[in-house]
């Protein structure tokens, strides 16, 4: 079985990301925070980012940790690819990142 691994788009220190390690090893997909402006050019990052680091979506996790934009594109790209995605949201009242799987055919039928 392979192991997890938490995606996270790139290492800020400000989040303490301890809590996602029991869901597997952290994963920084960008060595260098990018700007939200260029989404052209993040795109084409974390695309050749997952490739080279093989994503699974049956054991993976995204991270939700970061700026928004971000998030929602590698959550977006990931789905163009698969039927759903792993995410890890954090809870501040218990400091635990909670696991819940995103289902692309549920989507469409909102």
């Amino acid at each position: 079985m392979n192991k997890s691994r938490d995606f996270v788009v790139s290492n800020a220190d400000r989040f303490d990301l301890t809590p996602a390690e029991k869901y597997g090893e952290i994963k920084f997909l960008m060595r260098q925070p990018s700007s939200p402006f260029n989404p052209e050019g993040f795109m084409n990052i974390l695309a050749e980012a997952l490739s080279a680091e093989v994503y699974n979506p049956d054991v993976d996790f995204i991270a939700f940790t970061g700026h928004s934009l971000h998030i929602s594109l590698l959550v977006g790209l990931v789905m163009s690819q698969f039927d759903s995605v792993k995410v890890l949201l954090f809870d501040s009242r218990s400091g635990e990142y909670k696991d819940r799987t995103i289902n692309v055919d549920k989507l469409c039928t909102i």
